[in-house]
């Protein structure tokens, strides 16, 4: 019987071994330069971001308070595509220095070189890849950059070549170290078969649906409808989102960790707007992570929803803050 692969350093891998209250330390790196330009048409970090940057030699230390509080995960989101950071292999090496595991988010189009696919492979990362679309013309009219369908499709390639040794086996489960992340929306959800497909064994397909917050917030043609939920239950019905944990509650990258932009905590990594008004790390991780769940769960009273940001009451939890 061919067992389930999961992401390593997902929720669900992290559940073998019992979820502790910290495992994630989320980092939103805001590299300066023109690398990523927020130009797909769905990016839900196309907000205003801080101009000032953390120095590395503030955010080591953040690392090892973290491990010391039980985190195993350090997850590279990125306010930008992470790997342009020039912080960012400095940062790789200092968790895999403290054995956690890096956790990096990619559009796989800007900054994913042979090199630096090499250098994440051994540092034994886990990589999430955006992949909209098989469809060229679909993923260029998400993307707006002309050839960018080939470029991901070459870097996706190498990927598997050069991460095609590091797949265990653990338990009831496979340990693999790519996934796809595919928003589905009316472009794309007959493509769900398709995507899984070309996954095969050695990717993990994952399906979400659209945050309308950023560039996506006032384009109508991104919307999330019942026929398109109804599409991922009944097509990928285990390809829950990674930070999921497995009974569908809760998002463990928010209840089981912390994010930090630049020095400012964040309520979730996507949730840019709750910068500033929630404390920073000068106050430590400990209680800048109490306090952000405290906030969260003072605000919803025991009503939660999986992922706030696609909670319709969002704004309203934004709008709550410091009051």
């Amino acid at each position: 019987m061919t067992k389930q692969n999961i992401l390593a350093g997902s929720a669900k891998h992290l559940e073998q071994t019992g979820l502790r209250p910290m495992e994630y330390l989320a980092l939103d790196l805001v590299p300066k330069g023109n690398g990523c330009d927020f130009g797909c048409i769905d990016c839900c970090n196309a907000r205003d971001t801080p101009s000032r940057r953390m120095p590395l030699k503030k955010i080591k230390p953040l690392i090892q308070e973290a491990k010391d509080l039980g985190a195993r995960v350090v997850v590279f989101m990125g306010i930008k595509e992470p790997t342009l950071d020039p912080r960012f292999k400095r940062i790789v090496e200092e968790a895999h220095r403290n054995k956690m595991i890096p956790y990096v988010f990619s559009n796989a189009y800007h900054g994913l070189t042979p090199q630096m696919i090499s250098f994440l492979h051994d540092h034994d990362a886990s990589m999430v890849i955006q992949l909209k679309s098989l469809e060229e013309r679909t993923f260029e009219n998400h993307s707006q950059r002309k050839r960018s369908f080939k470029l991901v499709m070459q870097h996706l390639d190498q990927l598997r070549k050069i991460f095609s040794d590091t797949y265990r086996s653990e338990g009831a489960y496979g340990i693999r170290r790519i996934a796809t992340n595919t928003v589905v929306d009316d472009t794309n959800k007959h493509e769900i078969k398709q995507i899984m497909a070309f996954c095969g064994n050695d990717l993990i397909p994952i399906f979400n649906t659209e945050m309308k917050i950023g560039a996506a917030e006032n384009n109508p043609a991104i919307r999330t409808t019942q026929e398109i939920v109804q599409a991922i239950k009944t097509s990928a019905p285990d390809m829950i989102p990674l930070g999921t944990t497995s009974d569908g509650k809760w998002c463990a990258y928010m209840r089981n960790g912390i994010a930090i932009m630049e020095g400012q905590v964040l309520l979730c990594p996507y949730a840019i707007e709750s910068a500033g008004k929630l404390g920073n790390t000068q106050q430590g991780l400990a209680p800048i992570t109490k306090a952000a769940n405290s906030t969260f769960d003072n605000f919803y009273r025991n009503e939660y929803p999986r992922c706030i940001l696609r909670d319709e009451k969002y704004t309203q939890l934004i709008e709550s803050l410091g009051k």
